[in-house]
Formats: C-alpha cells, sequence, structure tokens
C-alpha cells in the first residue's frame, strides 16, 4: 500500500478513536468550578455502568417536594472502593456535595456524600480493602443491571446521553 494512503487511514483512526473517548468522558454537563450542596431522602440508586446514579426528593425553599439526582462513578470502580447500593437505602437522609449540572439545578456531579449516619465518603473514598476475586457483595438485581437512565431527575432528556 503506498505511504499516503496509509498516512491518512492511521491519522483518520486517531481522530475517531480520540474524539470516541472524550465524548465519553467529558464533564461539559457539570461546572466544575463551582460546588453545590443537595439534601434529601433517597429514593433508588441505579448502581450501573458507566455511571452510577442516586435519585432522592429534596424540599424547595416554598416547601414543595422536587426530584433531584447525582451522578458518580461507575459501579464496577465503586465496588472495587468498597462501595454497594446497600449503602444508599431508599428512605434515609443523604447530603451530596457536587459540581452543579449546567442546564439542571436539581443535579450534580458527586464529590462528597453524607450518608444517614454521619459517615463522610468523597468520591474516591477507599471503604473497604477490596477481595481479591473483587466479587459483587450482593446479588445483582434488575436494577443494578438496568442501563442508566436517560433523563434527569425531572423527567426531561439528558443532554449528556
Amino acid at each position: 500500500m503506498p505511504a499516503k494512503p496509509l498516512r491518512l487511514a492511521a491519522v483518520s483512526a486517531a481522530v475517531l478513536t480520540a474524539s470516541a473517548a472524550s465524548a465519553h468522558h467529558g464533564f461539559g454537563n457539570f461546572d466544575r468550578s463551582r460546588e453545590v450542596s443537595l439534601e434529601g431522602t433517597i429514593t433508588s440508586i441505579d448502581f450501573v455502568n458507566p455511571h452510577a446514579y442516586v435519585y432522592f426528593e429534596g424540599t424547595n425553599p416554598d416547601g414543595t417536594k422536587v426530584a433531584k439526582r447525582c451522578e458518580m462513578r461507575a459501579a464496577t470502580v465503586l465496588r472495587r472502593s468498597g462501595w454497594s447500593a446497600e449503602m444508599f437505602k431508599p428512605g434515609e437522609p443523604i447530603k451530596i456535595e457536587g459540581a452543579p449540572d449546567r442546564f439542571d439545578v436539581n443535579s450534580c456531579y458527586v464529590h462528597t456524600v453524607v450518608f444517614a449516619d454521619g459517615t463522610t465518603a468523597d468520591r474516591y473514598a477507599q471503604l473497604s480493602k477490596p477481595a481479591a476475586t473483587a466479587a459483587p457483595t450482593a446479588p445483582r438485581t434488575a436494577r443494578t443491571q438496568a442501563a442508566s437512565r436517560t433523563s434527569r431527575a425531572t423527567g426531561r432528556p439528558s443532554k449528556s446521553s
């Protein structure tokens, strides 16, 4: 094969691969220069890949209830760090500090979680030493196997999906 077409093919492959990788790992929806604190009562957890989501209900200043959602790291990474879906018990209070979503005031990317018992964990926290086999600590359920939701806590389509 002549050098010019080979070079063009190599450059094209590199550009396509790089753009696909950066598309998944972008944080464009989140304003990482600011931090927001969201509180509420856990309603559900999607402990899935490529990102886990915790859903909770908060209260607006006028007393009305509002659905909230915060994105976390991948479930596989969280499991290796000792996190589990069972830590996010529906009905329990939660406080999350994170980077606010640019398009949804009720959504963020998790930096720190404060659980009902007062335990605080940042997003990189190693909560327990991972097992040598790194097997999940709980049986897989339809909820943990489900694909991550494609809508925001408000029900609007997610711009990051």
